[in-house]
């Protein structure tokens, strides 16, 4: 197998080691870099070996493609995206949240979270507040027989809500 270059040095393994993989066990040939953290932590086996492996033959999960000196890298990728419509092309770490769904749907599930405990709490605080407000109705018209403006006694259950 061939092994990244981040994932090699944090299990301090190098080439000719061997590495276990469940119940295999697989020796390093070769190490790889591909300048992004989430390539370089991962590891590669041979296709065929690892199709019959995993009892699923056809399957390809990533291909690596590197470029001629000099050439357009975008004009490749589109030429690989108009090609083969179902493979996705990613050119940066950043980007790879875009080809993986189960990425888009974690984030649209964070934000939905985030905007139902929004409106729990909008909504817990001023329950709380008007039921405080409708409590010292009385309290109000006292303050307004002594003589308070409304103005002060508005301030004042303003001032206490915030």
């Amino acid at each position: 197998m061939l092994l990244g270059i981040r994932a090699a040095s944090d299990m301090h393994l190098d080439v000719g080691d061997c590495m276990q993989v469940e119940d295999r066990s697989f020796q390093i040939v070769g190490l790889y870099t591909t300048g992004l953290d989430v390539g370089d932590l991962g590891g590669m086996f041979a296709l065929r070996s690892f199709q019959e492996w995993q009892r699923k033959p056809g399957l390809v999960t990533m291909v690596f493609v590197q470029v001629a000196p000099g050439a357009n890298i975008d004009a490749v990728r589109a030429d690989i995206e108009q090609n083969l419509p179902q493979v996705a092309t990613v050119k940066s770490e950043s980007e790879f949240g875009r080809v993986d769904r189960n990425l888009v749907l974690i984030s649209a599930a964070n934000i939905g979270g985030s905007i139902l405990a929004l409106f729990i709490g909008a909504t817990g605080v001023r329950n709380t507040s008007l039921l405080s407000f409708f409590e010292r109705i009385r309290e109000f018209g006292v303050l307004r027989a002594v003589e308070w403006s409304r103005r002060r006694v508005l301030l004042m259950v303003m001032g206490e809500a915030s």
